[in-house]
């Protein structure tokens, strides 16, 4: 079985070079007919040969020859002039600001970035519109502008339902399904696509048959078919299908259900145990969609400083202030299947309550529920390489600490095992790599900024003087710990490879939330129904009156028109009337004044054809807001929730963000070679990759070659 599994995967790494394999074939049959022909028969006896039918082997040679042309005509028609021993490496670190990365040059304190902006060129780098992860690397990756690529932000909204859905993938049904009495069954796996379009540098680089290795990309789930190897990154769910829900388990009463986490209330009985439940995938064969479970036993030891998990038939004593180590298990989803993730546990405290943390349950890289890598083994390949490692799209604990639930210090933690099991992986990759493309992502440098940035904001709402001293250098830190991969890298490459470092975006402070829902209903472009009393926390549009709603906003800064003839209860008519409304909304949107800062909130308000264009424009929102720093959508309004008030401070430590106008935000590029562009932009990048294999700019890419 281990001899078959190898030679299928070998396929994934030969079938772009088929062409040269054909054409190689059929040359060699040709000399070799011509050899025969030449040197074994004699002349008279291969002249009676002819005569008796022989013209047929003359027929096969130039039958030969002539594949051997089209082949090689093909394959050079395939590659054109590329340069297949060119080596890219290539290093995506999310978030870096350029604001800091020059200080921090400048002082002296980051001389790798500093020796390679010497050696190469450095600028700062125009991300897309809006500001978003999601967006900014999908041009990355394409090379086109979001009306290209069709992602526009992190949620997109059904134009039937208005519901906000994440854009990230999306699941079908398996094909073929049946009912057996009341039990329904269904005939092999849900169906995973990518809301993503355009065409990949990659995918371009393979038909060039030029490899490529890329780790943890956003916007690769399901990953694609590439020559070379592909670990899927953001995107990639959990075992509940959503971004990353954790459990937390309390004897606290007070069970407020927090934002991304499921808080399960416990008892510890006179033997010192608990009993409970881990809540597992949905189960789809239930009409409630439940969730199915797996029984979590808990004995609290004598000295009451630690505690002994029992589960599945192993056990494991974690102190109080520890995670475990990566914990295995599997569910059973139906009578044949069971279903493998992996988990870990943080003890928080015993007394005088018991709290326990369990992260996010990860796709088992070595059986995972939906492929995540390709060839399909190859998440199981590095972990049998590595170790088992975060499989999740967005491995950083952000709504656990955004809630409490973990502290400082155990996120950071937690953030420095997946930058470890992240370089590992690169380094892994680099110690094989001769040629082609190596891209590696970094995402924690993002997280971390959200997260910390409170620290470098004495004007924010959640600056704490008491934890100044010990968490102020968190995000300098990170910047040198950036520095210090990015010096390896230099050291274990050879001169002749181009390096290059980018961010997607900057960063900048999140001090005041702005609800434009609420906007627009004290504008009176959207309507509650007559009999609903709303609250501060309703969210999905609770309660609107469609039929007198006018404009409404879903997502991190989109506003749409309620559309007649798109929008399934829309009332705007489309052409004159809805422009007409855009220019209001635009017009009076960009004078929004905070009555606390008395400063203007907003910067700019732009209409999609002022910013879009591309095959898949239509789905874009009719309006995008650029916010000022220190001002940013709500997260209510992302999930179509109306509070009373316009303005609030913001007192999560989700505290720095991007998702401000993007001429405020500018991300970082270095390269290892010099630049002839003063002014690079993120959809420059996929037509850079291709100049450095003298590969010729598609026409479906919007961005130009920077070198």
């Amino acid at each position: 079985m281990a001899k078959a599994a190898a030679i299928k995967n070998s396929f994934y790494y030969i079938g772009p070079a088929m062409p040269l394999v054909f054409q190689s074939l059929a040359t060699l049959i040709a000399l070799l007919l011509a050899f025969l022909g030449a040197f074994i028969w004699p002349f008279k006896r291969f002249f009676r040969f002819f005569k008796k039918g022989g013209h047929m082997y003359f027929i096969l040679m130039v039958v030969a020859l002539i594949s051997a042309v089209i082949f090689g005509t093909l394959w050079a028609k395939n590659t054109g002039k590329s340069n297949t021993n060119s080596k890219v490496v290539i290093l995506g670190m999310d978030g870096l600001d350029p604001k800091i990365l020059e200080q921090m040059m400048t002082e002296g304190k980051l001389p790798n970035f500093s020796k390679l902006k010497q050696t190469g060129s450095y600028h700062r780098l125009a991300t897309t519109n809006p500001a978003q992860s999601p967006v900014a690397w999908s041009s990355f990756i394409t090379g086109t502008n979001p009306g290209g690529h069709n992602i526009f932000d992190f949620l997109r909204r059904d134009p039937e339902t208005y519901m906000p859905d994440l854009c990230l993938a999306k699941s079908e049904p398996p094909k073929y399904h049946f009912k057996l009495g009341k039990i329904k069954i269904s005939l092999g796996r849900s169906r995973i696509s990518s809301y993503r379009k355009g065409i990949p540098f990659w995918e371009i680089l393979s038909k060039n048959n030029i490899p490529s290795v890329i780790l943890r990309c956003p916007m690769t789930f399901p990953p694609d078919k590439i020559y070379g190897r592909m670990l899927s990154g953001f995107g990639v769910p959990d075992l509940q299908g959503t971004q990353g829900t954790f459990s937390y388990y309390t004897t606290e009463n007070a069970l407020k259900q927090e934002t991304g986490g499921k808080v399960i209330q416990i008892n510890i009985d006179s033997n010192h145990t608990i009993n409970t439940l881990i809540y597992g995938p949905i189960d789809s064969s239930s009409k409630e969609f439940t969730n199915i479970t797996m029984p979590l036993k808990l004995k609290i030891n004598r000295d009451r400083t630690s505690v002994t998990i029992l589960l599945q038939g192993r056990q494991e004593e974690i102190k109080k202030g520890e995670w475990s180590n990566w914990w295995r298990v599997s569910f059973k989803t139906n009578w044949f299947t069971r279903t493998a993730c992996i988990c870990r546990f943080y003890l928080k405290s015993i007394e005088p309550h018991f709290e326990l943390y369990l992260s996010p349950l990860n796709f088992d890289p070595e059986k995972p529920v939906f492929c995540i890598s390709h060839p399909p083994s190859y998440s199981k390949k590095l972990a049998q390489e590595i170790g088992l490692y975060h499989t999740l799209g967005q491995p950083g604990e952000t709504w656990a600490l955004n809630s409490e639930r973990i502290d400082e210090q155990t996120a950071i933690e937690q953030y420095s095992l997946v930058l470890r099991e992240t370089e590992h992986m690169l380094f892994t990759e680099l110690g094989k790599f001769q040629s082609g493309v190596l891209f590696c992502y970094f995402g924690i440098s993002d997280i971390i900024q959200h997260m910390f940035w409170r620290f470098m904001d004495q004007e924010h709402p959640m600056y704490n003087e008491a934890l100044i001293l010990k968490y102020k250098d968190v995000i300098p830190n990170m910047y040198r710990r950036m520095d210090e991969i990015l010096g390896k890298v230099i050291d274990q490459t050879s001169k002749d490879t181009t390096i290059i470092v980018l961010s997607d975006h900057g960063f900048g402070t999140f001090r005041r939330a702005v609800h434009l829902n609420s906007w627009l209903r004290k504008n009176d472009l959207l309507q509650f129904k007559p009999s609903y009393k709303p609250t501060e926390n309703n969210e999905l549009f609770s309660g609107i009156d469609w039929q007198k709603t006018k404009a409404y906003a879903v997502g991190l800064g989109g506003i749409y028109i309620n559309q007649r003839g798109r929008e399934s209860q829309g009332i705007v008519e489309p052409g004159m009337e809805a422009e007409k409304l855009k220019s209001e909304i635009v017009e009076k949107l960009q004078d929004l004044i905070d009555p606390k800062t008395g400063t203007k909130a907003i910067r700019k308000v732009y209409k999609k054809e002022e910013i879009f264009y591309g095959p898949h424009t239509q789905n874009a929102p009719d309006m995008v807001v650029g916010f000022n720093i220190g001002h940013r959508v709500s997260w209510q309004t992302a999930l179509g929730g109306t509070p009373t008030e316009i303005f609030e401070d913001n007192r999560k430590k989700w505290s720095g963000d991007h998702i401000f106008d993007p001429a405020l935000v500018p991300g970082i590029l270095l390269i290892s070679k010099k630049s002839k562009l003063t002014n690079p932009r993120i959809i420059d990048l996929a037509p850079t990759i291709l100049q450095l294999f003298e590969i010729k700019t598609p026409k479906e890419m919007d961005g130009k070659p920077l070198l």
